[in-house]
């Protein structure tokens, strides 16, 4: 009954979040990303930075991604 009622709570925090227009972790954790290539190309993306290593001197060869889109 406990894990029951986590959830429901859990689920009720992320559709508070969302109401708010602030989506927190819960709401991003219940929704997940229905788009599997944008997913994979954004994981690509975070890996090809943390590879790059704590390099803070400026690059052209750094791409940027630009997210857009409605709740």
């Amino acid at each position: 009954m406990v894990a029951a009622n986590s959830l429901a709570t859990n689920y009720r925090l992320a559709l508070e979040a969302l109401r708010s227009g602030v989506p927190n972790r819960e709401a991003v954790r219940v929704l997940e990303c229905r788009q599997p290539q944008a997913d994979a190309r954004f994981t690509e993306m975070l890996n090809g930075v943390e590879s790059a290593g704590d390099s803070r001197a400026p690059s052209d060869s750094h791409a940027g991604m630009l997210v857009a889109g409605d709740f």
